[in-house]
């Protein structure tokens, strides 16, 4: 019985750690301006290969129009 419950606990452990990453896998992603869905995908898939991906993965062009127009509007405020 002891060895059972040994044997879950590494497994939950690895499940939870899977969880973990694939939300910080789709909190990368949507901050840069990707497909959340998409992403819960690759982190469901790759767990911490995944959050790798997300991190080295370009940032979307819309993204980055939106904040050149960001960063132009706080310049003609100062």
């Amino acid at each position: 019985m002891v060895l059972v419950q040994g044997a879950w606990e590494g497994e939950m452990f690895f499940l939870a750690l899977w969880i973990i990453c694939t939300g910080v896998t789709i909190v990368i992603s949507s901050s840069r301006g990707s497909n959340a869905f998409v992403w819960f995908l690759v982190g469901i898939l790759l767990g911490p290969v995944g959050v790798l991906m997300a991190i080295f993965y370009p940032i979307s062009k819309s993204t980055q129009s939106i904040e050149k127009a960001s960063q132009r509007r706080a310049g003609d405020r100062q």
